[in-house]
């Protein structure tokens, strides 16, 4: 699990989580950039390869990635999931169990296009949320895939992040 207030970035100065979160309530398409990237840098931590974005076969960071999913433990719910990313410190916003109420998976897609935002605490809540019910190494693949788009949804988003820190190898 990263230990770091700061998002380590492939080949760039990290981002702070705080300014990933705002990015993304707003939809913005620096948001899916930075997932990528940070993504790019959790290949190379996983397997220790330099360039693994550029030279790994995919295959092999499958079987990378789903052995070390294999052995981290899933927290037993949302709850205790949004508590351990409460002690990581990684957001000014805590949750401190005040959860608001969901809202619907169509709320936070193409934000940016719709000239609309979400609350820091929506967001945050609902992505610890969909972070614990899609736990898996490869949601997180298909997600980040699946995101890279101007009209990506901003949960799924933040929620693939959310799975990447508290899955780091560092």
């Amino acid at each position: 699990m990263l230990a770091v207030k700061h998002i380590p970035l492939y080949e760039e100065d990290p981002e702070s989580w705080d300014r990933f979160l705002y990015k993304a309530m707003m939809g913005s398409a620096k948001a899916t950039d930075t997932l990528s990237n940070a993504h790019m840098a959790y290949m190379v931590d996983l397997t220790g390869v330099p360039k693994a974005s550029e030279t790994i076969e995919l295959v092999d960071y499958q079987l990378a990635i789903h052995e070390h999913f294999g052995a981290i433990e899933k927290p037993e719910s949302a709850r205790q999931l949004g508590a351990r990313i409460d002690t990581q410190d990684w957001f000014a916003i805590k949750l401190n169990g005040q959860w608001t109420t969901p809202l619907d998976h169509q709320s936070y897609a193409g934000l940016w296009a719709r000239k609309t935002t979400v609350s820091q605490r929506s967001l945050l809540s609902d992505a610890v949320r969909r972070c614990h019910s899609s736990w898996s190494a490869d949601w997180l693949v298909q997600v980040i895939d699946d995101e890279a788009t101007l009209q990506y949804n901003s949960v799924n988003v933040v929620a693939a992040m959310l799975l990447l820190g508290l899955t780091w190898k560092a």
